[in-house]
C-alpha cells in the first residue's frame, strides 16, 4: 500500500510538471491570438459588400438548423453555412451557450455567401471555436433561428431542451480571453476538474496548477 501511494505521488507530481512545461509551450501563441482578438474588438466594423442573408422556411416542427463553421485560414474571418436537418436525425453537433449582450447585433458573418449580422460574443467565439483541421458543426440561437421570424421562434424555442440534450457536446461560452493568465486559470479549472484527487495530493504540487 505504502509502495502505491509513493507510485500515486510520483504520477501526480509528473502529471503537475507535464502541465506546467505544456503552459510554456503554449503561451507564446497564446499571447498571438489574445493579441489578434484584441486587434478585431478595435477593428472597424464596416459592412462586407454582401446581401443579407435571407432564411428558407423550415420543411418541418421538429427541423433545425445546424451552424458548419469551416476551416481556419489564416488572417481570414469566419465563413459558415446553414444546413437544415432533422433534430431527431441530426449528425453530432455542439450547442452553444453565451451572453447576448445589451447591443444589437452589428458585426457581420459570412453565411453561404451572404452576411447576417451579429453580436460580439457570437463573433468571437465563432473566431475562436474554428478548427484549422476540420469543419464543425454547432447549434447557435442567434444565428440558426431567424430572429426576425416570430412565428419561427414560437416553435424552435420550446424545442431547445431537446436541442441540448441531443447534442454531442454543449459549450458554455464566456468570452474571449484577454491575458495569458486568464488561459491559464481556465486550463487549471479543467485539470481540476478531470483530475479531482490533485488537491488531495502534497502542497508540493499546487503550484504546477
Amino acid at each position: 500500500i505504502q509502495l502505491l501511494k509513493i507510485l500515486n505521488t510520483y504520477d501526480l507530481h509528473v502529471r503537475g510538471l507535464f502541465m506546467h512545461v505544456c503552459d510554456g509551450l503554449i503561451a507564446p501563441f497564446d499571447r498571438w491570438e489574445i493579441s489578434i482578438g484584441q486587434r478585431r474588438r478595435n477593428r472597424n466594423r464596416t459592412h462586407p459588400p454582401l446581401k443579407p442573408y435571407k432564411y428558407r422556411k423550415l420543411e418541418n416542427p421538429r427541423h433545425i438548423r445546424l451552424l458548419r463553421l469551416n476551416k481556419r485560414c489564416l488572417f481570414s474571418m469566419p465563413s459558415c453555412e446553414l444546413l437544415e436537418v432533422s433534430l431527431d436525425k441530426a449528425p453530432p453537433f455542439e450547442a452553444i451557450s453565451y451572453t447576448w449582450g445589451g447591443k444589437a447585433p452589428d458585426i457581420p458573418v459570412e453565411v453561404d455567401g451572404h452576411q447576417i449580422l451579429v453580436t460580439s460574443s457570437v463573433d468571437e467565439l465563432l473566431f475562436h471555436r474554428r478548427s484549422t483541421f476540420t469543419s464543425g458543426l454547432f447549434w447557435i440561437d442567434a444565428i440558426c433561428i431567424d430572429q426576425e421570424d416570430n412565428n419561427e421562434k414560437n416553435l424552435q424555442l420550446p424545442l431547445m431542451g431537446d436541442i441540448y440534450r441531443r447534442a454531442s457536446r454543449v459549450v458554455v461560452w464566456l468570452g474571449a480571453p484577454e491575458s495569458t493568465k486568464d488561459t491559464h486559470v481556465v486550463r487549471k479549472m479543467i485539470a481540476t476538474l478531470n483530475y479531482p484527487e490533485w488537491y488531495k495530493s502534497t502542497n508540493a504540487f499546487l503550484p504546477y496548477l
